[in-house]
């Protein structure tokens, strides 16, 4: 009987060695396989319900044989349940999470170049005033250079202002260093000279750029 139990208590320990030494090699293989794919979390749940199947398998009376064939179907299709499970999930996550990062980037995107747009409107308004300004610049200025050449075609000086200018000269077009057309006031009588066009060639010259003077019908 001693014997016997000795005996007995050897196979029982040589099982439980082959049960726990086929049970690390599991637990090592399906760790490598599937921390490719699955969370922390998720790889101890399966191979915890890996090495329990086993444990049970090989607790049962059954065969050698049939205990590891029973063990290695049981084992794949818990296995293939539990993966196909964690990849719907894993899947899931990244595609919630891809969604969530591409609407924070259409956010600040739009947010980017509605202000860059904002920007450009306003500055555009700015240049637009701007030009509005040099031309009113340019105008008067043309205004004083169209008196100053009047008054010298009458050897008449006086203090130059906008608004007497503005009694004497009607409008002024001029495509600088070419051409400028003095359009005179309606209430202003200009000298006949000033009107005559051989008088105006000699102005040109002086001027270096063509001088056409002329009277505005009121």
């Amino acid at each position: 009987m001693a014997k016997l139990s000795g005996s007995s208590f050897n196979i029982h320990n040589t099982y439980d060695g082959f049960s726990l030494e086929i049970g690390g090699k599991i637990l090592a293989l399906a760790g490598a396989v599937i921390s490719f794919v699955f969370p922390p979390i998720a790889i101890v749940g399966i191979i915890a319900s890996l090495v329990g199947t086993v444990m049970v398998w090989f607790g049962s009376g059954k065969s050698d044989d049939d205990k590891r064939r029973e063990a290695a179907e049981k084992i794949e299709k818990d296995m293939k349940s539990q993966i196909d499970t964690q990849e719907s999930q894993v899947i899931k996550q990244a595609s919630d999470s891809l969604t969530k990062q591409c609407k924070n980037i259409s956010s600040t995107i739009d947010t980017y170049f509605g202000g860059l747009i904002n920007g450009l409107e306003s500055i555009l308004k700015e240049m637009l005033t701007t030009k509005k300004k040099l031309e009113e610049v340019n105008q008067e200025l043309n205004l004083a250079y169209s008196k100053r050449i009047v008054d010298y075609c009458q050897n008449k000086y006086e203090r130059l202002t906008i608004g007497t200018a503005r009694t004497v000269i009607s409008s002024v077009q001029r495509d600088f260093g070419k051409e400028i057309i003095i359009n005179l006031h309606p209430k202003f009588t200009a000298p006949k000279k000033i009107l005559d066009s051989k008088y105006q060639a000699e102005i040109s010259k002086i001027l270096q750029e063509k001088a056409t003077i002329q009277q505005t019908k009121p």
